[in-house]
């Protein structure tokens, strides 16, 4: 049997389609704005903790990018809702 395999753009996903996607499958748009709000305002404390879990001497050029990321995305999603 053939699938269709989609690749998405984790970029150019906007909340817009996070809550399109959960109206469908019949979550109230104000309860995925919260869930949405929940996640970002999170961010920040679990780069914290993730941070305090790693292995000593684990790198900053693996971790740094990846967190900046995080922080970029997450300001940029707030700004969305």
């Amino acid at each position: 049997m053939a699938m269709k395999v989609v690749h998405y753009h984790w970029k150019k996903i906007l909340p817009d389609h996070w809550i399109r996607t959960a109206g469908s499958v019949g979550i109230h748009e104000e309860v995925t704005c919260e869930l949405l709000e929940n996640l970002i305002t999170a961010v920040d404390d679990v780069i914290g903790q993730t941070i305090a879990g790693l292995p000593d001497g684990f790198p900053s050029s693996v971790s740094g990018p990846i967190f900046e990321g995080l922080q970029t995305k997450s300001a940029w999603a707030k700004r969305m809702l």
